[in-house]
């Protein structure tokens, strides 16, 4: 049988084969599991009306399909600090820094239309080291806001995943 299929023929089956194994294994692309959140409409307010957490937030909300509410909502995310820091963690022979950690950090809670509140104050984080060695100084601050940027996404992804988390333990 494999002597008469051509060599296109078996590459297609084999691609079938390995689509199908992942189909049945339950792989999801990553962001792709959005819109069956227990949440369906939430009020986002932050000390930082404008900060780019909040937005981060709002969009990683909007994308998994919850409708945000410019006041009176069941739930209300409260973003009530954010802080990013970079603090140098190696250096050279030459006492110049060669490694930078950036700790980015959020603190919220989650309250009900009622006012009591479902999540506590919860410090959510992420780090991220990165070299700096002798790139110029418009690269290592380019790679430093991307990295910033990595994880405010990452942080508004916990977030949301908490949020959730208590939202369906509220409904059972």
């Amino acid at each position: 049988l494999w002597r008469r299929m051509s060599e296109a023929s078996i590459r297609i089956l084999l691609l079938l084969a390995c689509c199908a194994g992942l189909v049945s294994c339950g792989f999801q692309l990553r962001g792709s599991e959005g819109s069956n959140l227990a949440l369906h409409q939430v009020h986002v307010s932050a000390t930082n009306a404008y900060g780019e957490m909040q937005q981060e937030l709002e969009r990683g909300l909007t994308e998994s399909g919850v409708t945000l509410l410019p006041d009176v909502a069941p739930y209300t995310v409260r973003l009530l600090t954010e802080r990013t820091a970079r603090r140098a963690v190696a250096s050279t022979a030459s006492n110049t820094v060669s490694d930078y950690e950036i700790r980015s950090e959020v603190v919220f809670d989650l309250v009900d239309a009622g006012g009591q509140v479902v999540i506590p104050e919860t410090r959510l984080f992420a780090e991220r080291i990165y070299t700096s060695g002798n790139a110029s100084l418009v690269s290592r601050s380019r790679e430093e806001g991307l990295l910033i940027e990595e994880m405010r996404t990452e942080i508004a992804g916990q977030l949301i995943r908490r949020i959730d988390a208590a939202v369906r333990g509220r409904v059972r």
